[in-house]
This record gives C-alpha cells, structure tokens and sequence, in this order.
C-alpha cells in the first residue's frame, strides 16, 4: 500500500530523510514549508514527480486536492543546546504545532504521527521504558510533554489514530554540523585538535534511515496501535568509542584531549531507550552502527556544511 504522506519540517534532518524514504518507496509526499524555508537539504529530491511542496500560509487553497491518509509532525523550533530553555520559542511550539492537527483534522487525516523526546523524562541514568516517570528537567523537554497532552486529547475527541514516538539520539546525512557525529567527523578530517569531555556519556544512537524506516512502518500498519513509543536503536555505546572509530576510520592525526572540558550541569550519562514495546508491534530492522557510520562519514567528507 502506498499512501499520501503530508509532513512538516521537510527541511529538517529528520523530516528530510523521512521524505526520501517514502518518495524512494513509491508514496506521494506534500512537504509544508514556510515562506523563509532554507530548502538545501532537499536539493536530491526537489524534482521527484511525488513530491510536492505546499507554503503553510497557503497550504487551505492549494491542498484540497491532496488526499493525505497520514501526517509526520517533524517540525519543532529550538532543537539546539542553546535554544532548548528558551520558553518563548518553546512555547510558540505549542500554538504552531495545534495549528497543524486542526488542518490535518480539517482535510481528512486519519493517522497522525508527531516525534517527542527522551527529554521528557528529565533526568535518569539508564535505559528507560515508557512507563518511567515524566520530569523534565529542560524547558523544550516540558514543552513536549504538554504538547503530548494537547495532542493525545485532540486525537480522542476526533476519532484519530495516534501516535507519539519519542526519539533518543539520532545521526545520518544531513545533520548540522554543530551534533555531536558530525562535529567530530569535520574535525578529524581537518586534522584539528579536539578538546572533549571525558565522553563516558553512554548514549543509545539510531540511524536517521532506521528512523524513517519505522515511521514508514508506522505510516502503513493497517492495524490501531495507537500510543506512546520510545524509538531509538534499544543499545548505547560510550562516546569515547564513538570518538576512536571514528578517528580510525578518517585516520585522522588529531590530538584528542579528552577531559579537557567539564560536563555540563545536569548531564545525563547514561542514554538508552528501551524500545521493547515498539519492537514487539513493528519489528523494525536496524543498521548495524558500523555500517551507519560508513554510510554517514563519506557525506560529510565531501559535502562541508
């Protein structure tokens, strides 16, 4: 089955390399995009005849003739370490995001899709399940659990199939170069000196093709499964070994001075998702972390964002 999948933050890491999965697939994908919309990331799918883009402000005009059986809601301002206790940019995520499911609501939509975070369970050392108590600790981390809320209730009183899948740590192509993979690959190959922490942090990292691999599980599942997931790659691994593969692999000759800078308050060293609810339902396949790593080095090598 190939389905009509309408998404926001097209132009983001994750709603890009959502976007290209389901065009690569065969489904016919409308992007809503603002007017200022910085559209570098989709320069390799810009001409696909099954996508199209839609401005958000004129999305209630041009849209009637798409019939979208599924939203991905991947947009959310503030994603950044700096912006992320920035109440008013937090909090205009709420009023732009219930915007989004009234429109969806409006023309037709059955299934609704919108990423959380690992944010949302504040601090906590370990692997968690979805059943671990809420505390957020960060600003954007209490923004999505009351869009959670608002989103849960509107999809009940509207009949609608739901599901909030919330993201642990993500890498692939296209990412900003200010995350923590891509810094490093940028670096390495420069052959410049890396100043770290003692990166002992154990982080629990899923592909960005995995990732949209399961939202296309998620999107096509004929059956209602609707809830709360985590979504990661339900292991973790310490960022110092993230850090020596890399360097071998690159073979790069940078010092690398781990320690050097501290960790910054209310670091959270341990990571992982337990994802074990989601696997049971979807069955999701994942890349091997090598692999993903080979896939992902020879991007940044060439393309200097």
């Amino acid at each position: 089955m190939k389905i009509n999948l309408l998404i926001t933050g097209i132009s983001g890491f994750i709603g890009y390399n959502t976007a290209k999965f389901f065009i690569e697939n065969g489904c016919n994908v409308i992007g809503l995009i603002r007017e200022n919309t910085d559209l570098w990331r989709l320069n390799d799918i810009l001409d696909c005849k099954n996508l199209t883009l839609v401005r958000l402000e004129q999305a209630e005009t041009k849209i009637h003739n798409f019939q979208a059986d599924v939203l991905i809601h991947t947009a959310w301002g503030g994603v950044s370490a700096k912006d992320r206790d920035d109440w008013k940019i937090q909090v205009n995520n709420l009023s732009y995001t219930t915007d989004i499911l009234i429109f969806a609501q409006k023309i037709g939509v059955k299934k609704i899709i919108c990423l959380g975070s690992q944010a949302e369970y504040g601090a906590f050392l370990g692997r968690v399940d979805e059943d671990f108590e809420c505390n957020p600790t960060s600003v954007y981390g209490s923004i999505k659990l009351a869009m959670l809320g608002i989103f849960k209730n509107f999809a009940m009183q509207n009949h609608l199939e739901w599901y909030w899948l919330r993201l642990f740590s993500v890498f692939g192509q296209k990412e900003g170069n200010n995350w923590f993979i891509p810094f490093l690959i940028d670096k390495l190959s420069k052959n410049e000196t890396l100043n770290l922490t003692f990166c002992e942090q154990k982080y629990d990292y899923i592909y960005a093709n995995d990732l949209a691999k399961c939202l296309y599980d998620v999107a096509h599942t004929s059956e209602n499964h609707a809830g709360i997931y985590n979504l990661s790659s339900n292991d973790s691994m310490k960022l110092k070994n993230i850090v020596n593969r890399l360097a071998a692999k690159i073979e790069s000759k940078s010092k690398i001075n781990l320690g050097a800078i501290p960790y910054r308050a209310n670091q959270v060293m341990h990571m992982e998702g337990n994802s074990e609810k989601f696997i049971k339902i979807f069955n999701p396949t994942y890349t091997l972390f090598e692999e993903a790593l080979n896939s992902t080095i020879p991007f940044y090598l060439k393309n200097k964002l």
